[in-house]
């Protein structure tokens, strides 16, 4: 493998093409649409998130120690992956085309995963240590555990903000605090077949737009 420093320069390096594969990177890294990152340890520095994404990362070790792990757009995708912070959300992941897949998600200070328009979550396991551990501002999520450490009742598993229309489902949310909620925020979602540990109440405010009734076979249309 190979050994990239990008810290000296604010915009990093890009990836515009091809991939970089089994190498150390430190500083700012961004990969567009084309590009790719494979089996890479990548550590963020003094210019902020560690990567912006917009092609396709797989098998990585992130870690930001100032910022943001990963910034996501277009048609990112995040696939086998370790994501850290200890500043801020060690994903931002935005639009219907991207992507979070089989992932270790992990913020020491904030929702560690921060989810908008329509971004698909699945098979990933996320933890915050100081807040809520997921932010969803519309995203899909699927087959997730979910867990916040934070011993408080803003501690919650999932905040729902700003618009309507997330979906849950078949997830395992996990608060510290028995006043915290697996599910909160006042918005409106779909919500089916999670399991919930830690708290005394499911969700608050939010609302389960799910209205039909499952068939005998248990199938039923979201």
């Amino acid at each position: 493998g190979a050994y990239f420093n990008s810290d000296v320069n604010v915009l990093g390096f890009r990836v515009i093409g091809g991939s970089i594969s089994n190498s150390l990177i430190e500083g700012l890294i961004t990969v567009l649409s084309s590009g790719e990152l494979n089996n890479n340890r990548i550590i963020g520095g003094a210019q902020g998130h560690a990567v912006a994404n917009e092609g396709t990362i797989n098998n990585c070790y992130i870690k930001s120690n100032t910022h943001r792990g990963v910034v996501q757009t277009k048609n990112g995708k995040i696939l086998n992956s370790h994501i850290i912070s200890d500043a801020n959300n060690a994903i931002l992941t935005s639009g219907t085309g991207t992507e979070v897949s089989n992932c270790k998600i992990y913020s020491a200070t904030t929702y560690a995963i921060f989810a908008t328009s329509s971004a698909k979550i699945c098979n990933s396991e996320i933890e915050s240590l100081a807040f809520s551990a997921a932010r969803l501002n519309i995203g899909i999520m699927f087959s997730c555990k979910v867990k916040s450490f934070y011993n408080n009742a803003s501690g919650d598993a999932i905040t729902l903000t700003q618009n309507d229309g997330s979906e849950i489902i078949n997830c395992f949310l996990v608060t510290t605090n028995a006043n915290a909620k697996a599910i909160t925020g006042n918005q409106s979602g779909k919500f089916k077949n999670c399991t919930a540990k830690g708290m005394t109440q499911f969700t608050d405010n939010s609302t389960n737009t799910i209205s039909t009734t499952a068939d005998s076979f248990n199938n039923q249309i979201i």
